[in-house]
């Protein structure tokens, strides 16, 4: 990874780090900060009387983010009281995107209504592939939606300066979700509405080999 010029929209990208192993959700973290150019804010959720153990945690992970970036991206951590969530939205208006693992986004969602920041479920053991020109994959399935998503996705895909496919479903046929990951395979991240229809995001979170960007 290369460093960057931070750019003029300063919003950070906000990492919820776990107790577990955090190396896939920082690379990817990480991986975000350099192609925006912008910081990487870490945050511990922590149980009240277990401070000390969450700020060793959290310095530990800003470590390991700090030489995964290198000197381009700014990284600071804070231990905070609560679950995930509302660290999460304590930081939401300064805030581009929030970076989970897989297992810890469907706890996020409920809590994530009507806050701006999109929510990216980094899968276990992902990894940065080299001149990857693999397509960003959208999820279209609320034509009311449709423009919108389609421009989110045309931005994320010239952030990652690759192309967008796209894959509507027509009245949400019952093949959608299994299509969804068939395609899932051969991309670099799935984006979906969170106002996609539940079952296809029960279906989808916990078994895309890729990323997922769950967009407000």
């Amino acid at each position: 990874m290369t460093a960057v010029t931070l750019a003029a929209d300063q919003r950070a990208i906000l990492v919820v780090v776990p107790d577990g192993d955090a190396e896939a959700l920082l690379r990817y973290a990480t991986w975000e900060a350099l192609l925006h150019g912008c910081a990487l804010h870490l945050v511990h959720p922590h149980s009240p009387g277990d401070r000390a153990r969450a700020e060793r945690r959290v310095a530990a992970a800003v470590a390991d983010a700090e030489l995964m970036a290198g000197p381009g991206v700014p990284v600071e951590g804070r231990a905070t009281p609560g679950t995930a969530a509302s660290s999460e939205l304590a930081a939401a208006g300064e805030t581009r995107l929030v970076v989970v693992r897989r297992q810890d986004a469907p706890a996020l969602l409920a809590d994530l209504a009507g806050a701006a920041p999109a929510l990216a479920a980094v899968p276990p053991g992902w990894t940065l592939v080299p001149d990857d020109r693999r397509p960003v994959l959208l999820g279209v399935s609320d034509p009311a939606r449709a423009r919108a998503l389609v421009a989110c996705g045309l931005e994320i895909a010239r952030v990652h300066e690759t192309s967008l496919r796209v894959l509507y479903a027509w009245h949400a046929p019952d093949s959608y979700e299994a299509e969804l990951l068939d395609e899932a395979r051969g991309s670099r991240s799935l984006v979906l509405s969170r106002t996609a229809p539940e079952a296809t995001i029960c279906r989808v979170l916990p078994e895309s080999p890729c990323p997922v960007v769950l967009l407000p």
